[in-house]
């Protein structure tokens, strides 16, 4: 994906989170902080903005390499071949990175 404004803003917004000492994680949709007594009304409203983008951005720092590559390669094939939007192509690259995951632990 090509940075533009708002993923830029968002990387911005990560880099502030860490140096404030919070940590940033996903568990299902949602965003998890700590500590939140940390986050400013100012940083609580750009989250709010750019949720999707800061959901999207700690999803992907936290693949491997491995699942990275298969990550993009899903997402390009999703794109060029089977027509579909760049969001439609990265909820299928998830669902097919999270199930690959669960096969490699045993769980499926």
């Amino acid at each position: 994906m090509t940075p533009t404004p708002d993923t830029i803003a968002v990387d911005l917004l990560l880099d502030e989170l860490a140096d404030l000492g919070i940590s940033v994680r996903v568990a299902g949709g949602d965003l998890c902080l700590q500590p939140k007594d940390r986050l400013t009304p100012s940083l609580r409203a750009r989250l709010r903005a750019y949720k999707p983008l800061v959901l999207r951005a700690v999803r992907l720092a936290g693949l491997t390499q491995d699942q990275r590559y298969a990550w993009d390669e899903r997402v390009a094939i999703c794109v060029v071949d089977g027509g579909l939007s760049e969001a439609e192509a990265e909820a299928v690259a998830w669902r097919e990175v999270a199930d690959a995951d669960r096969r490699v632990q045993g769980e499926v």
